[in-house]
């Protein structure tokens, strides 16, 4: 089946779909684990949430979630669970989930000659489903969910022969997958993964994806390759260079869009991938880094110049925003007030909390529950700015989700704008050649 003699399909940018009051041009799935907690006391007993619940609205639709972790916290929500003390005056409703992307985990069994779940059985059609429909299909029945088929994640270092191996094992199990899903409701949605050292090996197996029949892909195995940009969107779509003519058809994103097939992209998810994801036509993607980068690397977000106007066109996303290492800041405990603030110096004391859509001030006026942060024993506020337990690490990743959000509306209108001018600019849909 030479699927590269097709009449190409045109391919509708998602961001021409008006969803809420706002163009959504690239859907984002928040990436959660179990850890993915925000701790608060309700009178004197300490419980957890979900960070979604204090995510921005349009991030509270969906997200995506490994079947190696345990997914209940993320599904526990309502408007009644979670902090009572001024919760719903302080943060905007919680909105309904709406599409929840399950991935099998392949990257916790990287290592391992067999796929296995992490305490799980091995991995074959029918186990994964089984995990699939216990763990998630049968918790929401008006969610829609993206679930990957079993994949096994092939290295670019890796010899011919376990690639090939691993190769062969994914799409013998995507066969059976597939087949197996398509009994299910119809809101379940089976995705393929797309592996390879090289864009001839990824388009390879892409050709065998579509031809089972999967209508929806995600490619993987693209993490390690991150900070060489070009090396990722040359594997992906055959690009080398900010402004390319086209996005070749006889590469895999090619090959993709020219068959209708939507695209996620697994585990790129920084402002710079959205504003290539925005130009390429891709449909969806999924990071942790805002957890990375607030609570494991102590970074906090702050947009850069925000009245800036749209006439004034950044040439790419790293300049609408900053990074900021909180244990650079000088700080200290103030007398007074109970829980106590904090004095802050430097450039991070300049971010008004209190505008980050009320979660900030939520933040500022609850307590730290760690009895092993470095700034007890005196009881303190949530301040994101600083650093000492992991309440004050998950309350910078959730102002990072804010400041993200908001990059990413700039950025959709940067890109809308091109469109209805038909300048060419580093903002501008490439075309698929």
């Amino acid at each position: 089946m030479d699927l590269r003699r097709k009449e190409p399909v045109k391919h509708i940018l998602s961001g021409d779909i008006k969803l809420g009051g706002r163009y959504i041009s690239v859907k984002f799935f928040p990436a959660f684990a179990h850890t993915d907690i925000i701790p608060y006391w309700d009178k004197s007993v300490r419980r957890v949430m979900s960070i979604r619940r204090l995510f921005p609205q349009e991030m509270q639709r969906r997200f995506l979630i490994s079947l190696n972790f345990d997914e209940s916290i993320h599904y526990s929500l309502s408007e009644d669970q979670g902090d009572p003390r001024g919760l719903k005056e302080l943060n905007p409703p919680l909105n309904e989930l709406e599409e929840v992307f399950v991935d099998c985990g392949a990257f916790h069994y990287i290592n391992e000659p067999k796929p296995r779940l992490r305490r799980g059985p091995l991995i074959n059609p029918v186990s994964a489903l089984k995990s699939y429909q216990m763990r998630h299909l049968r918790r929401a029945k008006n969610v829609k969910f993206l679930v990957c088929s079993p994949d096994h994640i092939i290295t670019p270092q890796m010899d011919d022969d376990e690639a090939e191996r691993r190769k062969d094992w994914t799409l013998k199990t995507a066969r059976g997958f597939h087949e197996l899903i398509k009994e299910e409701n119809p809101k379940v949605e089976p995705v393929g993964v797309v592996h390879g050292r090289s864009s001839e090996e990824r388009y390879s197996m892409l050709e065998d994806l579509l031809e089972i029949g999967f209508e929806r892909i995600a490619f993987g195995g693209l993490v390690p390759l991150a900070k060489n940009e070009f090396e990722v969107l040359n594997q992906v779509a055959g690009i080398e260079s900010r402004n390319p003519d086209c996005v070749p058809i006889d590469s895999p994103l090619g090959l993709a869009l020219s068959e209708d097939c939507k695209v996620h992209m697994l585990g790129l998810g920084s402002p710079s991938w959205y504003q290539w994801w925005l130009r390429l036509g891709v449909d969806s993607f999924d990071t942790s880094k805002l957890q990375q980068e607030g609570a494991a690397n102590g970074l906090i977000w702050t947009l850069s110049n925000p009245q800036k106007t749209l006439l004034e066109v950044p040439p790419n996303s790293k300049e609408m925003f900053s990074k900021f290492a909180t244990k650079k800041i000088e700080l200290s405990l103030l007398d007074g007030e109970v829980p106590k603030r904090f004095g802050i110096s430097g450039e991070v004391s300049g971010l008004d909390l209190a505008q980050e859509d009320g979660v900030g001030k939520y933040f500022l006026s609850s307590t730290c529950t760690s009895n092993k942060c470095r700034h007890g024993p005196d009881a303190h506020v949530q301040d994101p700015r600083v650093t000492g337990s992991a309440d004050h690490n998950m309350a910078r990743s959730i102002i990072n989700a804010h400041v993200f959000q908001k990059l990413m509306d700039k950025m959709d209108e940067l890109h809308l704008c091109s469109k209805e001018d038909q300048s060419p600019s580093h903002w501008s849909s490439i075309p698929l050649g």
